[in-house]
């Protein structure tokens, strides 16, 4: 019997399908409307995202936070301070809301005389990753503290490091996780130099300085492979200066030797924890929640506030202003277009000057300076700002960590200069380097139209 095959009947009421160049429009037509729906809907949902929190930090910006009485106040360190607080903007993209230097210092002068305040409790974590300058001024502004008042600051770290524990020092109690260990050994300084591994690639480094200026030695990173006596003299002296200074200071506020001191450093003793209790560098190991402990039974604590919060109650008084302007990192030509750029922008710094100075409410202007120099114009121009505004009000320098270079330009012509011993200044001079890879280019097959190495490689007239 034979098999009948099944053919499904043709339905000629459908349609053609489309040519290939017909395809390949609607697809593209069919992308553009979805990539600019998919935008516009997403532009609009991050508008209403950054308003809302916006309007958040507004709001909690201008809550005012209730001190209740015996409130320990909680410096936490184990992060990085900044110079300055981030303002309202700069919060919406911050991983938390930390005061800046400034504030900070604000906040531990106003505790002094706060009745809430029972005292502080420094939280160093790991070790401070504050640098030396800023160490100093929280120490500083801590020694103040408990000299006014008599109310007691309380230190704990799972390690210190050294300017965790130069802070620490200052404390009543000095309390060290069982497991810790206390980072003691000295300064050093090693320095990079990349000369060999530029030659390896055919580059020379030309520096370009005047004779006087042999201690203007960061050019010389892509010249040489080795210290020249001038930068090695001048690095010992103030590695020297600092550390010289730290144990002072230490050993007035420890009891010991500054001989003891760098004894412990010399032998690398104090690395055991046990040790460093036993040299009477730490007061006692334990864990954070016998920090806790003692403050609520030694020192009656019932409440413990985040310094950060407190500094945000603090607010000046009076009808006499100070402007604070601040030039923190490399200096710049130009401005900050975007509000989003790090570094000391001349035209900006100059424009805050000028304003500052041509208010009347305002009665001195603070010029804070953390910078390792930069462009030369920018520096000028900023210069020429101090003097302007110097003929109207004093302009006080306050020199971080670092002033250097263009960073002690700007400073020089002020009505005075704050400087701390642990700060970084000076390194007067100029210097430029200019490449040389004319050699490194060919090696890979690039010439001029006019190297001569070129006409007579590849014969032409």
């Amino acid at each position: 019997m034979e098999e009948k095959q099944y053919v499904k009947p043709i339905d000629k009421s459908a349609k053609e399908p489309m040519g290939f160049g017909k395809t390949m429009l609607a697809s593209a037509l069919g992308m553009a409307i979805g990539f600019f729906v998919i935008n516009i809907v997403g532009f609009f949902l991050m508008m209403v995202l950054i308003v809302g929190m916006a309007a958040g930090i507004s709001s909690t910006s201008t809550d005012t936070v209730k001190v209740k009485p015996n409130t320990f106040l909680k410096l936490d360190l184990s992060t990085a301070i900044a110079e300055r607080t981030p303002g309202e903007l700069q919060q919406l993209f911050a991983e938390d809301e930390s005061a800046g230097i400034i504030d900070i210092l604000a906040a531990l002068q106003a505790a002094q005389t706060d009745k809430a305040i029972r005292g502080i409790y420094l939280y160093l974590g790991a070790g401070s990753a504050q640098s030396w300058g800023q160490t100093e001024e929280l120490r500083l502004a801590l020694q103040e503290f408990k000299a006014s008042s008599n109310k007691p600051i309380i230190a704990y770290a799972d390690g210190y490091n050294q300017t965790g524990y130069y802070l620490a020092s200052i404390a009543d109690i000095v309390m060290m996780h069982p497991a810790g260990a206390l980072d003691w050994r000295g300064i050093a300084a090693q320095p990079m130099f990349y000369g060999d591994l530029l030659k390896k690639y055919s580059v020379e480094m030309d520096l370009i300085r005047p004779t006087s200026n042999a201690y203007k030695s960061a050019g010389e990173t892509y010249t040489m492979n080795h210290m020249s006596e001038a930068n090695k003299a001048q690095i010992r002296s103030y590695i020297t200066s600092i550390w010289n200074h730290v144990v002072a200071d230490i050993s007035t506020t420890r009891n010991l030797s500054v001989a003891e001191l760098n004894t412990f450093a010399d032998n690398l003793s104090l690395n055991n924890p046990y040790s460093a209790v036993a040299a009477g560098m730490i007061g006692t190991l334990g864990f954070e929640h016998d920090v806790k402990s003692i403050m609520k039974d030694r020192y009656k604590m019932k409440h413990l506030l985040d310094l950060n919060k407190y500094a945000k109650t603090i607010s000046s008084t009076g009808d006499e202003k100070i402007a604070v302007v601040y030039a923190e990192g490399n200096v710049v030509t130009g401005t900050n277009k975007s509000g989003f750029q790090s570094g000391v922008f001349g035209d900006d710094v100059a424009k805050a000057l000028d304003d500052a100075a041509n208010d009347d409410d305002i009665k001195a202007i603070i010029l804070r300076v953390n910078s390792p120099g930069g462009a030369v114009i920018a520096s000028e121009i900023m210069t020429a700002a101090v003097m302007r505004a110097k003929t109207k009000k004093p302009v006080i320098v306050s020199m971080s960590d670092l002033a250097a270079s263009a960073g002690y330009e700007i400073s020089c012509n002020a009505t005075k200069i704050v400087a701390l011993p642990t700060t970084l200044t000076g390194s007067i001079g100029v210097f430029a380097t200019i490449p040389q890879v004319g050699e490194a280019l060919r090696k890979q097959g690039i010439y001029r139209r006019n190297d001569p190495r070129y006409h007579h490689r590849h014969g032409d007239d």
